[in-house]
């Protein structure tokens, strides 16, 4: 009996994630739009996000997050952000 439960849970679980998954594109369609329009201190507290949840999948990609953080960061002379651009590129 503890069998089918335990594998009833178990497929609803992977269902919730591959919808999660699938919604991926949406979401990163929707930051881009808002990006552009927010300021500083916000755009490097998202890519910073966007930094912590491609590292381990997608290397290349969270290094770009990290460059993008370093250049908007010298170009508004956000020096928090200075700092964390380095930090997530290792320097």
């Amino acid at each position: 009996m503890k069998a089918p439960i335990s594998l009833l849970i178990l497929c609803v679980i992977l269902y919730f994630f591959t919808v999660n998954a699938q919604n991926t594109n949406k979401i990163e369609g929707l930051f881009n739009t808002y990006i552009k329009s927010a300021p500083t201190q916000l755009k490097v507290f998202f890519l910073d996000g966007d930094f912590d949840n491609s590292l381990y999948n997608n290397p290349e990609k969270a290094k770009e997050y990290a460059l993008e953080i370093l250049i908007i960061s010298k170009n508004a002379n956000y020096k928090v952000g200075i700092a964390i651009g380095h930090n997530l590129l290792g320097m």
